[in-house]
């Protein structure tokens, strides 16, 4: 970090002051004062209006016989894996 103005170095000089970059930039609003973007509107899921976000299912699916069997071993496994 650069010194700030108000201190002085060993010497008895004072720096000059750092130039603010970030600040100009920041301070530009938009002309007309309004954002470019569009308003975000509240969904409502009655019936008959916006249609529900996708629900994840895969629980409540009947998975394959073999598939099942996979997820049960491999949760035994990670359980039997207890160190002596």
């Amino acid at each position: 970090m650069a010194p700030k103005a108000s201190k002085t170095t060993k010497k008895g000089k004072t720096l000059p002051a750092v130039p603010q970059i970030g600040k100009a930039e920041k301070a530009k609003a938009p002309a007309h004062g309004k954002s470019i973007l569009p308003e975000k509107k509240t969904r409502s899921f009655g019936i008959g209006q916006d249609v529900q976000p996708r629900r994840d299912l895969t629980r409540y699916v009947r998975w394959p016989k073999n598939v099942n069997l996979q997820r049960k071993k491999s949760i035994l496994m990670q359980r039997l894996k207890v160190r002596p």
